[in-house]
């Protein structure tokens, strides 16, 4: 809890009970809550943790739902889903590693998730490695419209605490396969800066999904085939200057990170 605190943020429980000695370590926290600095905070039923006697750097974890997000001048997010299983391994040889599974997961209106692990290890003070295995993924976009993701893997490493680098990533949506690597780092006004180049398997088919997920025109979703089609299914993810690109034609308009 005092490494939390260093690092801005700040876990309360309504009622905290401790046990299992000389055996092992345990924790139950009755409605946990974690805060961190930028003002989001999060809240669940029960939090519990365990370290046995013999290891007591590998902790385990377990959260019971359902859970709430609070973001600042946004209405709070109500989140269903499984226990919530987590892994913390300290090592100074490896690294300190951390695993957490979600499976069942409804946000409404953001979207929905059956099942992920992401894990994050910490090499150095200033190196960290991020993994994501995810499958049965929604995702409502803006639009109101519902975007399908069969499976999505993400390896990727964060330096500094400024430069991520995707290493590999690999999206199925139905008959599209899509791969990504790149680096996104911040510019000096904060905001996002960076290449991620794009490989898609079927440009029609990609063409399709982006009509489908954000209300393209029939003209649209023709000329969109046509130009990823030219690239032989290839893009670049651009974000400069304040704005997101894809290739020559701009997207989306980029704030200041946090």
């Amino acid at each position: 809890r005092a490494k939390l605190v260093e690092g801005g943020k700040i876990l309360t429980c309504a009622h905290e009970a401790w046990g299992g000695y000389p055996f092992r370590f345990e924790v139950t926290c009755d409605r946990p809550k974690l805060e961190l600095e930028n003002g989001l905070a999060v809240q669940s039923v029960k939090l519990q943790a365990l370290a046995q006697a013999y290891d007591p750097g590998h902790i385990i974890a377990l959260l019971d739902g359902p859970t709430t997000l609070n973001i600042p001048s946004q209405p709070a997010v109500a989140i269903s889903h499984d226990p919530v299983i987590g892994s913390y391994v300290a090592s100074q040889a490896k690294g300190d590693i951390a695993t957490v599974e979600f499976r069942n997961v409804v946000a409404a209106p953001f979207g929905t998730l059956t099942r992920a692990v992401v894990s994050l290890r910490k090499r150095s003070d200033d190196l960290q490695d991020f993994a994501l295995d995810a499958t049965g993924l929604t995702m409502t976009t803006g639009l109101n419209q519902t975007l399908a993701v069969d499976s999505l893997t993400v390896d990727a490493t964060l330096a500094d605490q400024t430069t991520f680098t995707l290493n590999s990533a690999k999206a199925i949506a139905g008959k599209l396969k899509a791969t990504a690597q790149g680096s996104i780092m911040r510019d000096a006004n904060n905001r996002p800066e960076g290449t991620v180049a794009i490989t898609l398997s079927d440009p029609a088919e990609a063409a399709l999904i982006a009509a489908q997920s954000f209300k393209l025109t029939p003209e649209q979703q023709s000329a969109l085939t046509a130009a990823l089609t030219l690239m032989g299914g290839k893009a670049n993810l651009v974000a400069k200057d304040g704005q997101l690109s894809l290739g020559p034609l701009p997207i989306a308009t980029l704030p200041p990170l946090n």
